[in-house]
């Protein structure tokens, strides 16, 4: 297996599958949560649905401040679905 850099990563949806494979390796009860219908911002449960996972991979444009701006509205946004 080749190393993976985060600028290799194209799209969110190959973000999204990257981490659910390394979740279902680490977590042998890891459930991915289909999204065809909105996942209302849970995108996986492990643990007997203890453990809530979110995946999230904003553009690659803009500085590093911008992103963490948008990671940080993103995660405000996806908590008040709960």
């Amino acid at each position: 297996m080749r190393d993976l850099n985060l600028k290799d990563i194209e799209s969110p949806e190959f973000f999204q599958k990257l981490c659910e494979e390394l979740l279902a390796a680490e977590y042998s009860d890891f459930q991915a949560i289909d999204d065809t219908r909105g996942d209302k911002g849970c995108d996986g449960l492990a643990e007997g649905d203890t453990l809530f996972f979110q995946m999230y991979y904003p553009e690659q444009t803009g500085d590093f401040s911008s992103k963490i701006k948008k990671v940080k509205k993103k995660i405000r946004e996806s908590l008040n679905k709960l």
